[in-house]
């Protein structure tokens, strides 16, 4: 039987023909329903579609632009310290359904662009550094099971920082007020 869409209920329906078309008349608020009709339904969302929508956990003292960009340039260091990285700007939501963090994206000095999952690495407010302190080197990846991400590459791969300079992040002074 069909329900009534605006009482959201099939008790007040009886069965009448309007216009020669079978029906149901709601007698409470005088809806017609055509018999045969399928009550309308809000459509369902995927579990990845509502997960990419949620809030997720951003760091609290992690500083926003008003456009909800992370702030071009501010440092980042791998887990080790012993490489250097930049914030481009870029977030999103991190990808695994289970994980409540954003995806940063950061350029590393060895060249590399990834985006590093917030709750892999910490952010200092008073020195403006970030630190990756979960997964890989540089991959600050939190999910498991491993793999930890995508390793460094080897120092003499990386390009000149002449030409870092020109790439986002490192394109204009860090976050500690030093040119790229």
């Amino acid at each position: 039987m069909a329900e009534c869409p605006q009482c959201q209920s099939d008790a007040d329906l009886r069965l009448q023909r309007r216009d020669g078309d079978p029906g149901y008349l709601c007698e409470k608020c005088g809806t017609w329903v055509q018999f045969g009709a399928v009550t309308p339904t809000v459509p369902t969302r995927s579990r990845a579609q509502a997960h990419r929508d949620s809030p997720g956990l951003w760091p609290e003292d992690f500083p926003l632009e008003p456009d909800g960009k992370v702030t071009e340039g501010l440092v980042v260091f791998s887990k080790s310290g012993a490489i250097e990285g930049r914030m481009t700007g870029g977030r999103q939501r991190c990808n695994s359904i289970s994980c409540p963090g954003w995806f940063v994206a950061i350029t590393w000095e060895s060249g590399q662009a990834m985006k590093v999952c917030s709750q892999g690495f910490h952010y200092d407010p008073k020195t403006k550094v970030t630190r990756i302190t979960g997964g890989g080197e540089i991959s600050g990846r939190f999910v498991s099971p491993p793999p930890l991400g995508v390793d460094p590459l080897p120092k003499e791969e990386w390009p000149a920082r002449a030409t870092l300079t020109k790439r986002k992040g490192w394109r204009i002074s860090n976050g500690n007020g030093s040119a790229g």
